[in-house]
């Protein structure tokens, strides 16, 4: 049985090797972390499972040759390039951008970010949820939903896990010591 992976909030989030995770697909955002355009993102197809996935609508770009209607072999065979060049321009620019930081800064920099956050909150006496080395960051609040409501009329986006007793922040390498501070003042 094939293993297909949603990592919509993973690509750019936290380093990814998907031949590691031994997956047949892994498919992701570009407009989260990777701060692309709507629209963008990734598709990952092991090679022995290319065969399985049909291309449904194959675009010029996804032939090798168009004349015999042959696709690529690798995964511009499934390309649908359908977004406008604005959009394409602003998410290679995002893309140089974060390239020239180096994407190990960027996860370094978010995560030691939202460590710092994590051990703000339980400084303050908020019970922080368990977590690994990522860019999220989720406390318990007596009224989630409120809290998410209130902090977003004050600018600050966060969201509230629903039937738990989680609010979460995400945290990006482009937000600084400033920014988590306007939140934990907030709360």
């Amino acid at each position: 049985m094939p293993l297909i992976l949603d990592g919509a909030q993973g690509a750019g989030a936290i380093a990814v090797d998907v031949e590691a995770l031994g997956c047949a697909a892994y498919a992701a955002a570009g407009q989260k972390w990777l701060c692309g355009a709507d629209g963008t993102g990734m598709l990952y197809v092991a090679p022995a499972f290319r065969e399985r996935v049909r291309a449904i609508a194959p675009a010029y770009l996804s032939f090798e040759d168009i004349a015999r209607e042959v696709l690529h072999p690798d995964a511009r065979r499934y390309d649908t390039p359908s977004l406008s060049r604005e959009a394409l321009a602003f998410s290679l620019a995002s893309t140089r951008l974060i390239e020239a930081a180096g994407l190990d800064a960027v996860h370094d920099r978010a995560a030691s970010l939202a460590a710092w956050l994590a051990d703000e909150l339980a400084a303050r006496g908020r019970t922080v949820a368990p977590r690994g080395a990522t860019t999220l960051v989720a406390w318990e609040d007596p009224e989630p939903l409120a809290t998410r409501e209130r902090l977003a009329a004050a600018g600050i986006v966060v969201r509230d896990l629903p039937r738990t007793p989680y609010v979460r922040a995400s945290v990006g390498a482009w937000n600084d010591e400033s920014d988590l501070e306007r939140l934990l003042a907030a709360l």
